[in-house]
């Protein structure tokens, strides 16, 4: 994937005209990936607690599919929070804490991969 990812931003720099060093287009690379890992992991989340609303007891493939990609994120801030009158709010810290890695991490490094 990432040597995909490397081919294809390197092509898109060729079209504009623009060019990259390799490390640039390494670290460059890695935050796209890390970014689109991040925002499946938020999506899987988001899905997993609409389908938890309409059918809490289901037997669903793709609810087990969503509860074994997800319980490694939540169950660390589930032992931290507990529930508040039976809501709960690891999938909203979770994504919080998502979306501050995919600021801080991924933009410092695209800021790197320019210089690079």
């Amino acid at each position: 994937m990432l040597t995909l990812k490397m081919l294809e931003l390197s092509l898109i720099a060729w079209l504009y005209g623009q060019s990259l060093g390799i490390f640039g287009l390494f670290l460059l690379s890695v935050a796209n990936l890390l970014s689109l890992l991040i925002y499946i992991f938020i999506f899987a989340i988001i899905i997993q607690v609409i389908l938890s609303w309409l059918t809490p007891n289901s037997y669903n493939p793709l609810t087990e599919l969503l509860h074994h990609l997800n319980e490694p994120v939540l169950r660390p801030v589930r032992r931290k929070i507990p529930p508040v009158q039976g809501l709960d709010l690891s999938p909203m810290v979770v994504i919080i804490a998502l979306y501050l890695v995919d600021i801080l991490l991924v933009g410092y490094l695209r800021i790197l991969a320019q210089y690079g």
